[in-house]
């Protein structure tokens, strides 16, 4: 993999001429605009738009890109001479910047799972040609993680006619691509279970594993993520009372003792030493059938997940067990590998926090909210993309370089983006 980033780092745009660059530039956002023309409906009086559809996710694709986390600034970034220009090389030259309550408006509009598709295809096709280029390495297990975010800014207490309560999002992320595959926003008079569940269904799980937090262990989902032909390992909390005492009365400590003189049924990770602290994991697991487990569809292997925490500043030590169900016949090795990958999920929604300014977003309307989220993560995505490709060790670097050059940065995105550049390089094993 980093072999194939640093050959198309060589392929600078230098190499192509300057007509040349610009085309296979504007093919990447063109290839985003046709996607929003043929998935994403507007339901705008067509003789009343002042700005296309295409124009504004454009727009608000460029500013999220350029840092931009909510829609007064996005009016702002989009009305200065510099970045009008920009969009100005995609758009035409009559293309003009819409107001905020236009960009709020025409989002609170737009169904979530259209515009959820149209990044999701763009996403896979940015990503095809390295997909092609590993495939022969890459493990073919499929990763799901399946989590919710809450948006704390989004709802209000006070000053209003009654309580609102602040806008949820199921998140379906794939471990492996590292994107967003799904963004669902979640009904106040609900919760994340049938969202999850409604998402699921319609899913290939052929050799997938779905791994998600205890609210998501339900007899229901276990069930169709096995019709779908997948695996799944999940979480048991409180809300599993019964089934969490179960698992303590199992895991006693001769079934420690034995499992650990197994290799297959215990792994004991390496000492990780991070910020000031040793962590040491260790992995337990055990058959199980009958019993509790009876009506958890496929359940067939308890795992017990120690984590021992030193903090050597403040020169205190912290424990912690938990346990998860699955239906998989897996070494202890790889389950701690697959429980270790679900908080992939988590460091998303914490990029989502701490560079995109999700958590601050004031929005109340559910689908403008989840719809400049979708944004975001194809934003992020695409940063995570370019981080790779320029060898860099954090995203915010990258998040930097588009603040201190824009429009060279942009260029440079586009240009990583565009597939018949990357599969020439795949026909001739060569830069140009």
């Amino acid at each position: 993999m980093s072999d194939f980033f640093l050959m198309v780092e060589q392929m600078k745009p230098e190499g192509f001429g300057q007509m040349e660059a610009v085309r296979l530039r504007r093919r990447v956002i063109w290839r985003l605009i046709r996607l929003v023309d043929g998935n994403v409906h507007d339901p705008r009086q067509g003789g009343k738009v002042r700005h296309p559809l295409k124009n504004i996710i454009v727009f608000a694709f460029l500013a999220v890109l350029g840092g931009v986390d909510n829609f007064y600034a996005m009016e702002a970034f989009c009305k200065s001479r510099e970045k009008l220009e920009i969009a100005r090389i995609f758009l035409g030259p009559g293309a003009q910047s819409p107001s905020h309550d236009t960009f709020k408006r025409v989002l609170s509009l737009l169904e979530p799972s259209e515009m959820s598709l149209v990044v999701r295809v763009f996403l896979l096709s940015v990503f095809e040609a390295t997909l092609k280029l590993v495939e022969e390495e890459k493990d073919d297990m499929r990763h799901i993680c399946i989590d919710g975010k809450e948006g704390r800014a989004s709802g209000r207490l006070y000053g209003c006619g009654g309580e609102i309560k602040n806008n949820q999002v199921l998140h379906v992320y794939d471990a492996d691509m590292g994107i967003c595959l799904y963004s669902e926003p979640i009904d106040c008079k609900t919760n994340e279970i049938p969202v999850a569940q409604g998402i699921l269904r319609n899913m290939e799980l052929t050799r997938t594993v779905v791994t998600f937090d205890a609210m998501n262990t339900q007899r229901q989902t276990l069930l169709i993520i096995v019709e779908r032909g997948g695996w799944y390992v999940g979480g048991l909390k409180g809300n599993h009372k019964s089934l969490v005492e179960e698992a303590r009365r199992l895991f006693d400590e001769s079934e420690i003792r034995a499992a650990t003189s197994d290799s297959r049924r215990h792994w004991k990770g390496p000492v990780e030493k991070a910020g000031g602290k040793v962590i040491v994991r260790q992995v337990y697991c055990m058959p199980i059938a009958g019993g509790l487990f009876q009506d958890w569809a496929g359940a067939c292997t308890l795992v017990r997940y120690d984590r021992k925490t030193e903090d050597i500043n403040r020169g205190t030590t912290s424990e912690e067990t938990r346990y998860y169900l699955t239906n998989m016949d897996a070494p202890a090795k790889t389950l701690e590998q697959i429980i270790l990958r679900h908080w992939e999920v988590e460091q998303f929604h914490r990029y989502l926090d701490v560079m995109f300014g999700d958590d601050k977003n004031a929005t109340t309307d559910k689908n403008a909210y989840t719809n400049l989220g979708i944004i975001k993560k194809l934003t992020l995505s695409l940063n995570k993309h370019l981080r790779a490709i320029k060898g860099e060790k954090y995203v915010a670097s990258i998040r930097k370089k588009f603040l201190y050059d824009y429009r060279n940065t942009l260029m440079d995105l586009l240009h990583y983006c565009d597939l018949p550049t990357i599969r020439r390089w795949l026909e001739d094993k060569e830069p140009k």
